[in-house]
């Protein structure tokens, strides 16, 4: 046996979580591409003391960057939008990979995490097409009904204004959720989809309290990573001479990645319980 698969054998969930990280990181820079492609071209490199010049404190070089290449920036973002769509499908596969490792509990003889996640894939793609399909749905129902929220001024309309971003968020966390039960219940390749769907209603029906009581804790638990992590790539301080910081600001965006595939682990590996 080679050594990664003496590794993978003896650690398959901690394998598991970096390669599904790691695919999450490859995904992020596709989406990015395009943008930082146009952000060179448009000759960032050539600032005073190069892309880290957008940085400096007032951040008038980047207004003034985003000013001149408003219309070819707005264009790589549409090229991006395109590509985190793609990449939303894509993401079926680190998904597959940390349900196909923390949703059961490791047995001898058990088919590997990764065989098992690329033969759950397919079904994967299109229940994450349902998710990215409802969660669009319901913030865009939000959107169109946002100008008649907010067409006046006084707390009334604040009020109704913050209840619609409430009902979008309590809708796409339902949505998330019910999905991942579906994901659960489909890890049995002998499940159809439609009867996965229906035992993953049934769940939700009986236990959606303690699902939306873990589903918040762990939404909790990422957003508390993401606060802190540009809290601390602030510090970092980029914008000054110094090949170090931007090594310490990537290194800190790969172990928040690295952070919030473990929350997802850890709540897919408690999920059955719930």
């Amino acid at each position: 046996m080679t050594r990664f698969a003496l590794i993978l054998a003896r650690f398959p969930r901690t394998v598991a979580l970096l390669c599904a990280a790691a695919l999450r990181s490859l995904l992020g820079w596709v989406v990015a591409f395009p943008i930082v492609a146009t952000l060179s071209a448009l000759g960032v490199g050539s600032l005073p003391g190069g892309d880290r010049a957008l940085f400096a404190p007032s951040a008038l070089l980047l207004v003034e960057t985003l000013r001149v290449g408003e219309v070819s920036l707005f264009a790589a973002a549409q090229t991006s939008l395109l590509l985190w769509l793609l990449c939303a499908l894509a993401q079926a596969l680190p998904t597959a990979l940390v349900f196909a490792a923390f949703a059961d509990l490791p047995r001898d003889g058990a088919e590997p995490p990764f065989r098992r996640a690329l033969g759950l894939t397919p079904r994967f793609i299109a229940l994450g097409a349902v998710d990215c399909g409802l969660c669009g749905l319901t913030f865009g129902l939000g959107f169109l009904a946002w100008p008649a929220a907010t067409s006046g001024s006084g707390d009334a309309h604040y009020g109704i204004a913050a209840l619609l971003i409430g009902w979008a968020l309590l809708l796409s966390a339902a949505v998330s959720v019910f999905v991942d039960l579906a994901r659960l219940a489909s890890l049995d390749r002998e499940t159809t989809m439609r009867r996965a769907i229906d035992e993953a209603a049934l769940r939700f029906r009986k236990r959606w309290l303690s699902l939306f009581s873990r589903y918040l804790l762990a939404s909790g638990a990422g957003a508390f990573c993401v606060a802190a992590a540009a809290r601390a790539t602030e510090l970092c301080r980029v914008e000054e001479p110094g090949a170090v910081r931007v090594a310490l600001v990537f290194a800190l965006h790969q172990a928040v990645l690295i952070a919030l595939t473990g929350i997802q682990c850890v709540w897919v590996q408690r999920l059955p319980d719930s």
